[in-house]
């Protein structure tokens, strides 16, 4: 019998894997924001050139938004 309400394709598409919801490029995000973090704060502290402070910082700003919109897009 044919679902006139289509609640079985609004179920099924809830349910995914616990592993399809992140994908592999969360963990990845994750090392390369703690990675960028770590430098950030390391050429911050010492003496560097300034632009590669600003160059860590923005990668660390760029891996937080991309967080943040893999975490609405995957929101239940």
């Amino acid at each position: 019998m044919a679902d006139i309400n289509g609640t079985q394709d609004a179920v099924q598409t809830l349910v995914q894997p616990a592993g399809a919801r992140g994908g592999k490029l969360r963990p990845v995000l994750w090392a390369v924001l703690v990675i960028s973090g770590v430098l950030n704060v390391v050429t911050s502290i010492t003496v560097a050139n300034v632009f590669v402070g600003m160059g860590f910082g923005l990668v660390a700003l760029a891996c937080i938004v991309a967080l943040v919109v893999q975490s609405y897009k995957h929101r239940r």
